[in-house]
């Protein structure tokens, strides 16, 4: 929503809760509908460089 705000001429100011990250990766995950959202505002090539791994299932 910053991207598109600021793409759109608002001033934006993003705020990390944390002070730090803490020394533990805990992964994050996109559905379809989300990388379809990310595309769409041209992020691609910033996507396709940030490691990444496709899961087409999982068991709970």
């Amino acid at each position: 929503m910053a991207l598109l705000l600021a793409r759109a001429g608002a001033r934006v100011q993003l705020v990390e809760r944390e002070t730090s990250p803490g020394g533990v990766f805990r992964g994050e995950g996109l559905m379809p509908l989300g990388l379809d959202a990310l595309l769409q505002m041209g992020l691609a090539e910033v996507l396709s460089s940030a490691p990444q791994r496709v899961v087409r299932s999982w068991r709970i």
